[in-house]
């Protein structure tokens, strides 16, 4: 969610006279800030019958300032606002291998893990599909949401920040992102003219596995155009757990990137290219799991277009086309010489963005059209079809401000076209059914109203609809999935998913106080979940996992606060609790998160932060069919951060060390948590040289 303070503000003339008109009649603060003097605040009340006159005295002050280091190159336009934004330090001492490692602390976050490798973000309760992961605003091109076993395609590292999106904004990025955005950007494509070489050189290590990364980011003048390039490196051996090492978990990574842009004062235009591999194990040794585990080669090459036009115009702001290209391609191998799957997908993106300025009675409005195609192929022990789907996206996302209110709107409609080719007649499967061209269409739409109060109070009610096709492998797949430790079936009469969301929150923020309370409730009519049919393929010993719909409620509440004292010390927390059920069957959903709570304390001495991370988690004893049980746990972190200015040169510095008392703990959200717990006390230390 977002928030709006009405503000009213106005520059003083020569004279030291300020003038602020149109004021609704209330209670406000004044604050008169200017460099040099000290900032003076008031309590003034306005009424409607007179103008209310004040006369302030400013005292002058000397100017203090901290170390300060400016680790973000970038200016950008801000399509939608986030709810969250990691970035800069908060992101640097989060940072791990994967991206839902990384985001794992924030409130309401969590991940689900075959392994180090493959850690997708859960938001709420949500993952896969009806969570969507982005690079620089558009899809990334891989499979990570079909499957826990698969890898998002992103080296966090990269990131410059990672935003979290929710409500109607959320529409704007697909019509099921019922859970939320989660964007990273990258910045492939410079948005900004700069005058010289400047660059980011990073290097992160950690002795749980014994692995490290190094990165380096460029930013040139080349004549009339801004260039960029960057890579990075990742290789880590297998983790070590407090009591044992996880066999065949180790990574290795690799990415680099290239970007060029004309930016000019009518807008800009760039094209950038992006090639991502990957080379990491699944870990096996148990019931349905490959006795040696399995290796997954994963390849990503990616390519992007863009062009921005600024108007001179009252009403609109710019216009943006972008084209995305991506193909990716994985093997998941038995042996060096068996592949037991693969995953070949080529996909095109376009999308049309018109912003506006305010008009009519809007403050802001986005007016939007999004294409894409994909050709799908799944090769190797696998019976599925090759696929194509077309998909087509219209939508509308407007602003209202009034006085206290902000009202935000969205409206979407989606066509997807999913056609098995060579099955232009249907074909009839005896266990996924039958097989054939299937047309999903629908119309999803929010509303969210935030008011504020008065003394710092704010209230948010946020009401959403979304529409979700069953994704391909939903509807057609059928064969093993070594990696998944699954026999996999699809169900090729699926119906769409709807979803009705609904939330209210509760927040104050003053200068040195934040604090926030959400409650939420997603109702779904027939929820797509692969269920654990509790049958096995003797052939490979694989249980057998059938796509199926089926009536859902998630519901949580979540809260955070944050606390600035006046002695440098900074306490902040957070709270997130979620339940999971299958309606028509009043039983549990499987693989949702159990009640978590963390506790930060940090404290700042010039350009020096220390701290510490109190991790407190429940037990789950609220399990989906088949599904067992983990016990609850707390862990313990400490945390360092240095900063350093010379000249041209700023570094900085974060140590950090993970699970202190190396404890020995399972997560719920693990699914090779029967023969692995998390891994033991880690030490962390990440440096970066800014130029």
């Amino acid at each position: 969610m977002s928030w709006i303070i009405p503000v009213f503000y106005a520059l003083s003339d020569e004279s030291g006279t300020a003038i602020i008109q149109a004021i609704p009649a209330g209670k406000y603060e004044v604050v008169v800030k200017r460099i040099g003097y000290k900032q003076i605040r008031r309590k003034v009340i306005i009424t409607e019958e007179k103008t209310t006159t004040l006369k302030l005295l400013l005292e002058k002050d000397s100017v203090k300032m901290d170390g300060l280091i400016v680790d973000a190159t970038r200016t950008e336009r801000k399509i939608v606002q986030p709810v969250m934004e990691i970035s800069s330090q908060k992101l640097d001492q989060a940072l791990s291998a994967t991206i839902g490692e990384t985001l794992s602390e924030e409130p309401g976050m969590d991940y689900i893990s075959m392994g180090p490798a493959p850690s997708r973000p859960v938001m709420r309760g949500l993952g896969g599909s009806r969570l969507s992961i982005l690079e620089d605003g558009d899809q990334t091109g891989d499979i990570s949401s079909t499957s826990s076993d698969h890898a998002v395609a992103i080296e966090p590292i990269t990131a410059s920040k990672i935003e979290v999106i929710r409500g109607p904004e959320a529409l704007v990025y697909g019509s099921n992102n019922i859970g939320g955005v989660i964007n990273i950007e990258r910045g492939y494509i410079p948005d900004h003219k700069i005058e010289k070489l400047s660059g980011v050189l990073s290097t992160q290590g950690e002795t749980v596995n014994r692995g490290f990364v190094n990165s380096i980011e460029l930013s040139f003048p080349i004549s009339l155009f801004t260039g960029k390039v960057d890579g990075s490196y990742r290789k880590t051996n297998d983790i070590e757990s407090p009591n044992n090492t996880l066999k065949n978990s180790d990574i290795e990574n690799l990415n680099g990137s290239a970007g060029i842009s004309l930016i000019r004062d009518w807008g800009m235009v760039g094209t950038a290219i992006s090639d991502y591999s990957s080379d990491y194990g699944i870990p096996g040794g148990f019931k349905g799991g490959h006795p040696n585990g399995v290796r997954i080669e994963m390849q990503r090459f990616h390519s992007e277009s863009k062009c921005l036009f600024d108007f001179d115009n009252s009403v609109i702001d710019y216009w943006e086309i972008s084209h995305n290209y991506a193909h990716y391609y994985h093997e998941e191998l038995e042996r060096s010489d068996l592949i037991g799957v693969s995953f070949d997908l080529y996909s095109h993106k376009v999308k049309s963005n018109l912003i506006t300025n305010p008009w009519l009675i809007f403050s802001k409005s986005i007016i939007g059209l999004w294409g894409e195609y994909k050709d799908y192929r799944i090769g190797g022990l696998s019976f599925a079809p090759d696929i194509v789907k077309n998909t087509l996206a219209l939508y509308n996302y407007n602003e209202l401000a009034l006085s206290r209110w902000l009202v935000k709107t969205s409206i979407r409609f989606d066509y997807h076209d999913i056609n098995p080719e060579d099955n232009e007649e249907g074909t009839h499967n005896p266990l996924v059914g039958y097989i054939r061209r299937r047309i999903f269409k629908g119309l999803s739409y929010s509303v969210s109203s935030n008011y504020y109060i008065g003394k710092g109070f704010f209230v948010d009610a946020i009401f959403m609809k979304t529409f979700r096709s069953p994704q391909m492998e939903e509807l057609f797949s059928q064969g093993p999935h070594l990696a998944a430790y699954s026999y996999e079936i699809g169900n090729a009469d699926m119906s769409e998913e709807t979803g009705w969301g609904y939330e209210v929150d509760l927040s104050f923020k003053q200068d040195n106080l934040k604090m926030e309370v959400a409650v939420y409730a997603n109702v779904f009519d027939n929820y797509i979940f692969q269920r654990n049919t509790g049958e096995t393929e003797w052939s490979l010993l694989l249980p057998v996992y059938k796509n199926e719909g089926n009536d859902a409620l998630i519901k949580g509440i979540e809260a955070s606060f944050k606390w600035d004292l006046e002695n440098k010390l900074t306490i902040a927390g957070n709270l997130t609790y979620v339940e999971g059920d299958l309606t028509e069957t009043d039983t549990p959903l499987p693989y949702i998160p159990p009640l978590k709570a963390k506790l930060d304390l940090s404290y700042k001495i010039k350009n020096i932060i220390v701290g510490s991370r109190f991790n407190f988690v429940a037990e789950q004893d609220r399990l989906g069919e088949f599904e067992e049980a983990t016990e609850g746990f707390f862990t313990q972190d400490i945390y360092a951060r240095f900063l350093i200015s010379k000249k041209i040169f700023q570094h900085s510095i974060d140590f950090s060390c993970e699970n202190i008392y190396n404890n020995e703990y399972r997560r719920h959200l693990s699914k090779i948590k029967s023969i692995m717990p998390e891994p033991g006390r880690n030490f962390k230390l990440l440096y970066k040289l800014y130029f």
